[in-house]
């Protein structure tokens, strides 16, 4: 594999659910464009949890040969034709969507992206489910404690996927339960890589009490209703199964490409965090040639130590 260029693994994922709410709407662009964006929340009911899933949209409107978009025609028919509560199966993938705040922590969290929707009737043998199997190199697997710093049932694992021009997504909230996970450490070290079959969670934990209604003065029975009190949500990425990691020379990541996996997510890191900078300050004075200058010597990590500074050349700026 090509020192610079890391091969872009499989990403894909299905929700079959119920159409729960439709957040579309049609924009145009500061440069003219029109596109259409939002999401589409799909009630998934699995293992008597209730998972609420976004799936998010966005296509622009026309191609480039000025076609309309087959995406958008698509994304369409969800918005003017699909109802609350229509049975659908969602193909796509995952994402990575990350953003510094004024504080300036960083922001960061796996996104379900939807590229085709499809109506399916209730009828059919197709049960509910937010599935994803993702070619991940795992980096890290470690016991997730409490609160109170004692093991749970669960264990953390550190992994990442690669995605279009050798893009790094980091898998956030990663989980697996804590027998599998056992499993899964003798299996895949640190390093090793391999196709990963993910659960999508996004629930709440309810507990349902009997509670007993105020005694009535003069006379009357005391009654008890049932009261559903939210616990705990959970939001995170389980992994509930896997092939075997990749041994054949080709499919599995090298050590010089982690390394350069590595690489790439520190300029993306560095980029993100200079472009936060630079909204955060007034614009209007200086020329292109200085605001170049100063985005590299941001992106280069002046301010940190050598040993997690990024090289960046005058090529992979952008133009101002």
């Amino acid at each position: 594999m090509s020192e610079n260029v890391l091969r872009e693994a499989q990403n894909s994922l299905e929700v079959i659910g119920h159409v729960k709410k439709i957040n579309l709407e049609e924009k145009t662009s500061k440069a003219g464009k029109d596109f259409i964006v939002g999401d589409v929340q799909i009630e998934v009911k699995e293992d008597n949890k209730i998972n609420v899933i976004k799936a998010k949209v966005f296509s622009n409107k026309f191609k480039k040969n000025g076609e309309i978009s087959g995406l958008y025609k698509g994304y369409k028919t969800v918005q003017e034709e699909y109802n609350v509560g229509d049975k659908v199966r969602v193909s796509g993938d995952l994402r990575l969507e990350e953003y510094y705040t004024q504080n300036g922590s960083l922001t960061s969290f796996n996104s379900v992206n939807a590229v085709f929707f499809n109506r399916v009737k209730e009828e059919d043998d197709m049960r509910e489910k937010a599935i994803a199997t993702v070619e991940m190199v795992v980096e890290s697997i470690e016991h997730k404690m409490d609160a109170e710093g004692l093991p749970t049932e669960y264990m953390e694992v550190e992994a990442f996927t690669v995605g279009y021009n050798g893009r790094i997504i980091p898998m956030r909230n990663l989980v697996i339960e804590e027998k599998l996970g056992e499993q899964f450490k003798n299996m895949y070290y640190p390093g090793t890589t391999g196709r990963i079959t993910l659960k999508i969670n996004n629930y709440a934990e309810v507990e349902t009490e009997e509670v007993e209604d105020a005694p009535t003065t003069g006379f009357g029975s005391t009654e008890r209703v049932e009261s559903n009190i939210v616990t705990n949500y959970v939001n995170n990425l389980e992994i509930i199964g896997g092939d075997l990691p990749f041994d054949d020379g080709v499919n599995e990541y090298s050590p010089a490409d982690i390394e350069q996996a590595h690489k790439n997510r520190a300029l993306v890191l560095q980029q993100l965090k200079a472009d936060n900078q630079a909204s955060a300050e007034p614009t209007g004075f200086g020329s292109a040639e200085t605001k170049k200058e100063a985005l590299k010597n941001a992106l280069e990590g002046k301010n940190v130590p050598e040993s997690e500074r990024v090289s960046v050349s005058d090529d992979e700026l952008p133009d101002f």
